[in-house]
């Protein structure tokens, strides 16, 4: 049952009727099933909205951008899972934001000044033509704020890349930083935002040194990298920084590969430079490590410089030729210098700095001066533990330590090398022969003669020397 009347006639109150033959292109109805008011475009009917009545618009444009038109309290519950948004422009400020829930259709062409687009567990790709303000994918925890232009929003999830050269300090607009050439400092990275996350990535071919809290960058552009100094960024290594915009610093939160600690000194003694092994003094000073001074044995690192000391990780001696794989030791006669020989003379110090992994690399020995060890006449006797066992005479050299002598055959002279101090050797005939093992002194004298005899089976000597002369002990 259904009411008309005919051309938009004002003043007239529609009364029901039976019937209605209402298909004219201007024609409108109530229908008295519903209560509805009908317009009819000709072909079909539509519902007209009114203040006691809602209808749902399929396949409506509604123009935003006619003057004087808005679209204003739609609740992100009442955009659906697979509804898409077209060609949206959103004005700048907190209140012009499109926010869709469990969306699966796509953004397109958004044109964004200051506003928000947030979508939470969307599975469909948002795309932008334009974006100066906001964009937030809730679920992925992703927040980008910038300018992208003719790109899709999905890949800002990507973390970008950029090279730069080593400096004092580095002007970086990317979250990946390549350190590609160069060499020495980094004071400080160019200041960030809060929460803003960086990577640095060292593949320059040599360490860098990532300087805490000092230098010459400005205050907001400093690092603070948790070690109480300077770190060694190792070839290959990377760092991960958050800045905090609180505090206006980098923070060094983790990294990989680089395994080195640096610690700052006081100062540094003479000879003292990059790549010589150092302990420090009371002072706090770095010092050459002598080997053959009890005070001066306690390894403490390696130096960067005269102001930085490397206690633990890899790092480079320019200019050293080691053999890979075995340990490297402080040379016992000249302070600050490296052998891969033991020290053996007696009243000199061994002392371990670390094992080569390269002929100009080393992992530095962590546990420092408590591997050192004193070489003393009993532990002389241990490093030259080498038995030599003879049937003819023989000129011994400091080589030797034990040796066997089996006169059987005839008797047989054993001689000393040139007196060296500290040096022990035993000598023992070893025969039940009547012939003699005759002990001689090239120069010298042994317990003031000029040589010495074993007349009897498994008699022996142990001689040694204050490197002029030999003496029985």
């Amino acid at each position: 049952m259904a009411s008309s009347f005919r051309k938009f006639i004002k003043g007239i109150r529609i009364v029901p009727e039976t019937t209605s033959s209402v298909n004219e292109k201007g024609d409108i109805e109530v229908i008295s099933a519903t209560g509805k008011l009908n317009y009819h475009n000709g072909t079909n009917s539509s519902p007209v909205v009114t203040e006691t009545h809602s209808a749902t618009l399929t396949n409506k444009t509604f123009d935003a951008e006619g003057t004087g038109n808005s679209l204003t309290n739609i609740k992100d519950s009442n955009i659906k899972t697979g509804a898409a948004i077209s060609r949206a422009k959103l004005a700048s400020g907190t209140a012009s934001r499109v926010i869709v829930n469990d969306v699966s259709g796509v953004l397109s062409e958004l044109t964004l000044s200051s506003a928000q687009v947030i979508l939470g567990n969307a599975t469909g790709v948002p795309t932008a033509t334009s974006v100066s303000g906001e964009v937030t994918i809730s679920n992925t925890g992703v927040t980008t704020v910038g300018t992208v232009a003719n790109s899709v929003i999905s890949s800002l999830l990507q973390t970008q890349m950029q090279s730069l050269a080593v400096a004092s300090t580095i002007t970086v607009s990317k979250s990946f930083v390549r350190l590609n050439s160069g060499s020495g400092t980094i004071d400080g990275v160019t200041a960030g935002s809060n929460g803003q996350h960086l990577v640095l990535s060292n593949l320059t071919g040599a360490a860098v040194t990532i300087q805490n809290e000092s230098g010459s960058a400005t205050a907001v552009n400093r690092i603070i990298t948790g070690a109480g100094g300077a770190v060694a960024l190792n070839n290959g290594a990377s760092l991960f920084l958050i800045y905090n915009s609180t505090d206006s610093r980098w923070y060094v939160v983790g990294g990989s590969g680089s395994g080195t600690s640096t610690i700052n000194v006081s100062g540094s003694g003479a000879g003292v430079a990059a790549g010589k092994p150092v302990y420090l003094d009371s002072s706090g000073n770095a010092q050459l490590i002598d080997a053959a001074n009890d005070a001066k044995i306690e390894f403490a690192g390696i130096a960067l410089d005269t102001a930085r000391v490397q206690v633990g990780g890899e790092i480079t001696i320019t200019g050293a030729s080691f053999t890979k794989g075995q340990a490297v030791f402080v040379d016992a006669l000249t302070p600050g210098a490296y052998t891969q020989t033991a020290p053996s003379t007696a009243g000199t110090w061994v002392v371990p700095v670390g094992i080569a992994t390269a002929a100009d690399k080393l992992i530095i020995n962590g546990a420092g001066g408590a591997t050192a060890v004193k070489i003393t006449s009993e532990v002389d006797q241990m490093v030259y533990a080498s038995v030599l066992s003879t049937s003819t005479s023989t000129t011994l050299t400091n080589g030797n330590s034990i040796v066997l002598v089996n006169a059987s055959g005839a008797s047989r002279t054993i001689t000393l090398p040139s007196p060296t101090s500290g040096k022990i050797f035993n000598i023992k005939k070893t025969d039940s022969s009547a012939n003699t093992v005759v002990i001689s002194a090239p120069s010298g004298t042994i317990d003031g003669s000029a040589s010495k005899t074993l007349t009897t089976q498994y008699q022996s000597l142990t001689i040694t020397s204050d490197g002029t002369n030999f003496f029985i002990i």
